[in-house]
């Protein structure tokens, strides 16, 4: 079945095989989709020459993000890693590492200026690290950490 030019289908298109478009899009017969490949090993590969850039990009205002999010197999191993959330955040174009399940909240932030923040969605400094201990462990002779003005 070729359709060349435009085509639409009211109703659904069942494939059993392998969906084509023109060799540019594909969905093989196990569910993964490859761009700009025939044969995608993974769920989504996208391949080209040069630059190759995954968009996510959100028109709204601050308070719809951008975002990906990463969901494990095992209980309460959700991530979410997103941008244009300054309620969450401390800033709309902070970005910010979010736990989603089980202890959910911001874990870390890197803000626009390049400072990082663990702990704190308003770092400070180049790193700003809050609520907690840091703790520098080695098996052979012990680290060191040189604080100097």
């Amino acid at each position: 079945f070729d359709v060349i030019g435009n085509g639409s289908f009211s109703d659904s298109l069942n494939v059993t095989n392998t969906f084509r478009v023109a060799g540019n899009f594909l969905v093989d017969n196990a569910g993964n989709v490859g761009i700009g490949t025939t044969s995608p090993d993974w769920h989504l590969v996208v391949s080209g020459s040069g630059d190759q850039v995954l968009n996510v990009n959100t028109t709204s205002g601050t308070g719809s993000s951008a975002s990906l999010w990463l969901e494990g197999g095992a209980t309460n191993a959700a991530w979410q890693m997103f941008t244009n959330r300054a309620d969450l955040a401390g800033s709309a174009d902070n970005l910010a590492f979010y736990k989603q399940l089980g202890t959910a909240g911001v874990k870390m932030v890197i803000s626009d200026s390049g400072n990082v923040g663990i702990g704190t969605t308003a770092p400070a400094s180049l790193l700003n690290i809050h609520g907690g201990e840091i703790n520098v462990s080695a098996s052979a002779r012990a680290k060191w950490i040189n604080v100097s003005t």
